[in-house]
């Protein structure tokens, strides 16, 4: 990864919550709400739609066992899909998919998240390929906005940004840590 593709990344330092949703589930078929995931990170991937490989071939990406995508800290992968909510169970179902996929059919929520592209004309009016990722308190820590339809990171990348530490992970043990710290003369 060059480094102009490292600074693509943006790290949201301030407390940013993330918009809240209600979707429909092509994987569950229930309508299913932000607040209802509770992982230490939450990567929600927008992607255009499955009709396109590329699109098709990042969601087969994403859909991986969640014992590989805890590393030091537990994710969980959605995809949020610009998509109709049949044409995506029918996808989800053929191609036997565990990762969570919700329809945004009208973009709404893409709206809310900045990454619904109005300029395009209907059919075509779709999300940009983009990845938020969120802490415990949905708090948005990263995001990345692809630049193009195939413009997004790879799924390692994803999971490296998402098992970065935060100051958040760990407030309550640096507040005790400052309080109990050993003197600069004390020996080891």
């Amino acid at each position: 990864m060059t480094t102009a593709e490292k600074n693509r990344w943006r790290r949201i330092r301030s407390n940013r919550v993330s918009p809240s949703f209600q979707l429909q589930s092509a994987t569950t078929g229930k309508l299913i709400s932000l607040e209802e995931f509770n992982y230490k990170r939450l990567v929600l991937a927008f992607i255009p739609g499955v009709w396109a490989p590329w699109c098709r071939r990042f969601l087969d990406q994403l859909d991986i066992p969640q014992e590989v995508a805890r590393g030091d800290i537990e994710v969980k992968f959605v995809a949020i899909i610009s998509q109709d909510y049949e044409q995506l169970y029918s996808y989800v179902r053929s191609q036997k998919l565990a990762v969570e996929v919700l329809s945004d059919p009208n973009g709404v929520i893409g709206k809310r998240y900045g990454v619904f592209d109005d300029n395009l004309t209907e059919p075509m009016r779709i999300s940009k390929p983009s990845i938020f990722i969120l802490d415990s308190k949905k708090n948005v820590v990263h995001s990345f906005i692809g630049l193009h339809l195939m413009d997004r990171p790879s799924v390692s990348e994803i999971l490296e940004k998402a098992n970065e530490p935060l100051e958040s992970d760990s407030n309550s043990r640096n507040f005790w840590s400052f309080i109990f710290r050993k003197p600069a003369y004390a020996i080891n």
